[in-house]
């Protein structure tokens, strides 16, 4: 499977899409939807080491996923929090 944070005009979904096995770049014609959030309930996104991004809930708990063009997310979320900065509480 392939995981695929997709960002649409009201929240985030997770899309997941079947790969042949041995060939990352060789999709099956399956896929599935998985999790998704409104974006208007998100408490606060941060940058994190390496290609990683956290997403924080009102519930004080987050998530952190792989973004492969943070530089882009960047442009969507402009009030997205520094690397430096810590875990919001």
């Amino acid at each position: 499977m392939i995981s695929v944070l997709a960002l649409t005009g009201s929240g985030l979904r997770i899309v997941y899409i079947q790969r042949r096995r041995g060939s990352m770049y060789r999709l099956r014609s399956g896929s599935e939807l998985g999790w998704a959030y409104p974006l208007d309930q998100l408490s606060w996104i941060r940058k994190c080491a390496g290609k990683n991004v956290e997403f924080g809930f009102p519930d004080g708990s987050w998530t952190t996923l792989v973004v492969h063009t943070d530089e882009e997310l960047q442009q969507y979320f402009p009030s997205m929090l520094p690397e430096t900065a810590g875990v919001p509480w």
